[in-house]
């Protein structure tokens, strides 16, 4: 039988799905921080490297977060010392290991591993990924636009009680294990 819903089947062009997509637009997601979280992953944000290729080399591609080496990517969101040195405390903090890969690779990882789980401790990776990298962009803003400058552990604090309150707030806690329960105070 032929209908307006067969012919729009027929003649809409289909797209592949994006493997990210369930891993960054999952349940209890926060909208800018995701957002966030796909412009990072498909390497959209005006990192100063990518900058540089559109005003050419009279821009400083040095990183505002460490000022030692060329921001990309790569560099501000994992290898930066005051990024890693986040990182490293929430990881302590939270109880769990990401491992040291380059971001293209570190995402794939993530993807492969988290993409489909609906768990609340799930969830909680994929926020803390979400929040971390927000939060790193946001300093490095800060840092870049209006010249203030926050500590790493503030920065680290802030990941958490924004994650804290999300599952307090919004997030379906009952499956999370007593363990995590504690470290999240929920």
């Amino acid at each position: 039988m032929y209908t307006i819903q067969s012919a729009w089947e027929i003649t809409r062009p289909r797209h592949n799905t994006c493997l990210a997509h369930e891993f960054i637009w999952h349940v209890g997601h926060i909208p800018r921080q995701a957002f966030m979280l796909w412009l990072t992953f498909n390497q959209r944000l005006q990192t100063l490297d990518r900058v540089q290729r559109f005003m050419g080399p009279s821009i400083s591609t040095t990183c505002v977060l460490c000022g030692e080496v060329e921001e990309s990517h790569d560099h501000l969101f994992l290898l930066c010392r005051y990024s890693s040195k986040i990182w490293r405390s929430l990881n302590a903090r939270a109880h769990i290991h990401w491992p040291n890969l380059p971001w293209s690779r570190l995402k794939l990882w993530a993807i492969g591993r988290y993409r489909n789980k609906r768990k609340t401790k799930f969830i909680i990776l994929k926020l803390l990924l979400a929040s971390a990298i927000y939060d790193i962009w946001y300093e490095r803003n800060r840092r870049s636009f209006s010249n203030q400058f926050t500590p790493a552990k503030k920065v680290e604090e802030d990941i958490f009680q924004i994650i804290r309150a999300h599952l307090i707030n919004g997030v379906k806690v009952d499956d999370l294990p007593p363990t995590q329960r504690l470290i999240w105070e929920v």
